[in-house]
């Protein structure tokens, strides 16, 4: 019998309404369905300085806005004050003591980075004498300097390319994140890529339910364009909203449902508002649970992303609409371009070009029997070979093989032909 594999595991994007959070959540659970193994899951506590930041947001009525930014900035993990960076920092190095003193000997680390956790993870890899397993949702200092644009101190540059050198394999969203690490000097021997994955039953196409909401919505009888995700600046709503300028010139009663929250939904409410568009509809933050409900109504959905954000990111978004069976316009690039096969499971659009998007879009509205057909081709790809429980599967197939491994330096680890890209 084989003996349970004793994994240490830090995430403290568990208990987040973030995108992050709910993908962390999907795979914990489908790690959790595979047998052998025992995963000590280290609390995902947030800390004081997170609930110092909630406490403003809840009494946001009360709080003006520039006081409200001003407390986020302030008290966040990754804030350039050091408030929130020790607080936050204090609270976790307490959760993970309590952990490592109280727990038998572990046969393996298992850490998703995050820029709030360099260095509470750098200090207690430097403790661990086990091999790490590192998932990196996106390359920090990248992500920092060429798509969020906000600030990482030197110490945290460093503290993240220490974790890079001392992790015994490096798990990765896309290939396009493995060569940006690459680059940066990480070796590609012990990269793997593993890209995010969906619950293909919760996101089932489910056309009885498609005709209840587009009832309660008031779209029947019309073309739905729809979106979700966050509006965060790796999302191009700027070239989106312009291309649905000339869609609804093109089709004056053609709806575009806007789904989701985030730092740059204010911005394009006013871009709609600047450009005049008439047929946009923003629902705001819809629970999870609720997100298949509406993707099911859209006879098309957008995919749209930035030119610096597509060198990384898997889109999730994405892949949800796949599963739904929805017809997918998607910006040309990085892992898009494995999930959606132009003109077969979708069609791509250069990205950042508004003309374009907005023709790809008018196409397939124009043929609803090819969009349907794309949709049924690119739900199969998702149960195929993106279901979480695969995913799950195969990264605990790595880590087993990581501890089975001789040294953390290695180089050449078990089952890296298979996975490695």
């Amino acid at each position: 019998m084989t003996r349970p594999l004793r994994i240490l595991y830090y995430n403290t994007f568990l208990s987040t309404n973030s995108p992050e959070g709910m993908v962390s959540r999907q795979f914990l659970a489908a790690a959790r369905r595979l047998p052998d193994w025992e995963l000590t899951i280290v609390p995902s506590h947030r800390g004081k300085a997170a609930f110092a930041n909630d406490a403003v947001s809840r009494h946001k009525k009360y709080v003006p806005a520039s006081l409200r930014r001003a407390a986020r900035s302030f008290f966040s993990p990754i804030s350039r004050y050091p408030v929130g960076p020790y607080l936050h920092s204090w609270r976790m190095r307490e959760q993970l003591t309590a952990v490592l003193d109280r727990s038998k000997p572990f046969n393996l680390a298992f850490f998703h980075l995050s820029q709030g956790d360099l260095a509470v993870l750098s200090e207690v890899r430097s403790r661990i004498k086990v091999p790490l397993v590192l998932r990196v949702p996106a390359p920090l200092a990248y992500e920092a300097d060429y798509v969020l644009h906000r600030y990482m101190g030197r110490q945290d540059r460093r503290r993240e390319q220490f974790l890079y050198e001392k992790a015994a394999a490096i798990l990765v969203i896309s290939a396009g994140m493995k060569q940006i690490l690459t680059e940066s000097g990480v070796s590609p021997e012990k990269i793997f890529v593993f890209p995010n994955g969906v619950d293909v039953a919760m996101f089932a196409p489910d056309r009885a339910r498609q005709t209840e909401v587009r009832r309660q919505l008031g779209l029947n009888g019309r073309k739905v364009v729809g979106y979700v995700g966050s509006f965060w600046p790796g999302n191009d709503m700027k070239t989106l909203l312009q291309a649905w300028q000339q869609v609804e010139a093109a089709e004056p009663t053609a709806v575009l449902l806007l789904v989701g929250d985030g730092a740059k939904l204010a911005e394009a409410q006013r871009q709609s508002e600047q450009l005049r568009l008439k047929n946009c509809r923003w629902l705001g933050r819809v629970p999870h649970a609720d997100v298949p409900a509406y993707m099911v109504v859209m006879d098309v959905a957008i995919g749209p992303y930035v030119r610096d954000a597509l060198a990384f990111v898997s889109p999730l978004k994405v892949m949800e609409y796949a599963a739904t069976a929805c017809p997918v316009v998607a910006a040309d690039g990085g892992q898009i371009r494995k999930i959606v096969q132009d003109g077969v499971t979708g069609i791509l659009y250069e990205p950042e070009n508004a003309a374009q998007l907005a023709d790809k879009i008018i196409t397939l509205l124009a043929d609803p029997d090819a969009a349907l057909a794309m949709g049924r081709r690119a739900r199969i790809l998702m149960q195929d070979w993106y279901s979480w429980d695969k995913i799950a599967a195969d990264v605990m197939q790595l880590c087993r093989d990581v501890a089975a491994g001789k040294s953390e330096s290695s180089a050449a680890l078990p089952g890296q032909a298979a996975t490695a890209v």
